[in-house]
């Protein structure tokens, strides 16, 4: 059933960041999408290419910050089109201008505990395309979470046997510049994990 974003929003985001998180998509024909949690994305923007919506969605499952800053992150996308349509890389200094502005907006405001702001604020400075990619931001965000399954891949031992949440098994091996190599036992392919992706030991 769809309902007025602002109504939809409430239960999402820390109270005091909805007024500004409004105002940001004010005039913006925007559909906003509460999914289910998702292992590869927490949010994801698309432009009003075949109608004139613009649509992010969010995962359903994050904390009230997480939410807040993964969908900064999608209104930065918007504002990116908004101005310069496909012209512009998706994370490129346009998309890091706007991402750093909103989050400027937020943190001079009482929205983040204390702890988080000095996190958030290094995140500003340097944001990434992927939100893993800042692993003390993550570690800040994860303390807020009521479940916490599993452990960070970084504090798993090497060659060990892990699942993912969505049930994926892999064997942790050796770490690359920032993030681990992993094997996936089912069809041997090599991925990239972040450090501070939740993993669930085999057995555990």
């Amino acid at each position: 059933m769809k309902q007025p974003l602002q109504e939809g929003l409430k239960t999402y985001i820390p109270p005091e960041s909805l007024p500004l998180v409004m105002n940001w998509v004010k005039g913006f024909p925007l559909l906003l999408r509460i999914t289910r949690g998702r292992t590869t994305k927490l949010g994801d923007y698309r432009p009003p290419v075949k109608d004139p919506f613009h649509r992010i969605s969010v995962n359903h499952d994050l904390n009230p910050y997480e939410f807040l800053l993964t969908l900064t992150h999608e209104i930065a996308h918007m504002l990116v089109w908004d101005q310069y349509g496909r012209q512009r890389k998706p994370h490129g200094k346009a998309w890091q201008y706007h991402y750093g502005t909103l989050l400027n907006e937020l943190t001079g405001m009482n929205i983040f505990p204390d702890d988080l702001k000095p996190l958030v604020r290094l995140h500003m400075q340097q944001p990434k395309a992927n939100s893993k990619s800042n692993a003390h931001l993550v570690r800040g965000l994860d303390a807020y979470n009521s479940s916490q399954k599993g452990i960070f891949l970084e504090d798993l031992p090497d060659n060990a046997v892990f699942h993912l949440p969505d049930g994926r098994k892999f064997v942790k091996q050796q770490k690359l510049r920032t993030w681990y190599r992993c094997q996936n036992l089912h069809n041997k392919k090599i991925y990239r994990i972040s450090p501070v992706t939740r993993v669930v030991p085999a057995g555990g």
